[in-house]
């Protein structure tokens, strides 16, 4: 059987396990570029060049490697951290043992390669270790995942805060006229939680938004407001509707997410 899987919303990634060197480490996306009248002729001559050329496969004389496909990391990690994170409307397949993504169609902006990339996750932090339950596990280890979070970001010493991911974009901070954060059942409690804080240290006003009631509205959304989207997973499929509603509107979108590659 020849393996295919599609992403349309939720999430998909596929792990990839080989002693091997493989092929590349950015797998290029194939378009369609045929129409049907022709799909019998030029693009059944084009497959031999493709598959070799253009699809995922392990070099040297041992060609071994398995794939695994899966929505969440933590049910491959046991297995490989190495993973491609597919995007919505990619397709995916794997013939003789090659990984090949296509797309129907192109748009500006589309990245024209996914890039395999490897898992900081380690295989104890999704088990339940000694604890009865996984809440019980977490609650105990807020106090290591706070201090993990301020690493590299709190500057005890001189009363800085440094966010990687928004340092390039202080200025649209600055001249924003307010901000919004958007998320759903706890996310949006955190966010309703830390509102107060936010509008003292920001002096601009603070909307906090349940992502699915903010899209039945319509809600407006302006140039120079900035939208926080809170989401443990990343993948909240309001949240994502959301997002793509404000970017629309040219609004600065941000994320805050537990998990690297999510939507």
């Amino acid at each position: 059987a020849l393996p295919i899987s599609t992403r349309r919303g939720s999430p998909l990634l596929i792990g990839i396990r080989s002693k091997n060197k493989l092929s590349t480490e950015h797998v290029p996306i194939l378009y369609r570029s045929c129409n049907n009248v022709e799909i019998n002729n030029k693009c059944k001559a084009r497959q031999t060049r493709r598959d070799s050329s253009t699809c995922l496969y392990p070099v040297g004389n041992e060609k071994g490697v398995e794939y695994f496909f899966a929505s969440d990391a933590s049910a491959i990690i046991e297995h490989t951290n190495r993973v491609i994170f597919i995007e919505d409307d990619d397709i995916a397949s794997v013939a003789d043992g090659k990984l090949c993504i296509h797309r129907i169609r192109r748009s500006a902006g589309d990245d024209l390669s996914r890039v395999i990339q490897t898992l900081q996750m380690e295989l104890q932090q999704i088990m339940k270790g000694n604890f009865s339950a996984f809440m019980q596990k977490e609650i105990f280890e807020q106090p290591e995942s706070v201090f993990n979070t301020m690493r590299g970001r709190v500057n005890f010493e001189k009363n800085t805060v440094l966010v990687g991911g928004l340092k390039d974009h202080l200025k649209e901070f600055k001249r924003c006229r307010r901000l919004i954060m958007i998320g759903c059942g706890t996310s949006y409690h955190a966010a309703v939680a830390t509102r107060q804080v936010l509008e003292e240290l920001t002096e601009l006003p603070v909307m906090v938004e349940l992502a699915s009631d903010f899209l039945d509205r319509n809600t407006p959304v302006f140039r120079d407001d900035v939208c926080f989207f809170i989401s443990q997973s990343g993948e909240t499929a309001d949240s994502l509707m959301a997002l793509r509603y404000c970017k629309d509107h040219g609004a600065l979108t941000c994320g805050v997410t537990n998990t690297v590659g999510s939507s």
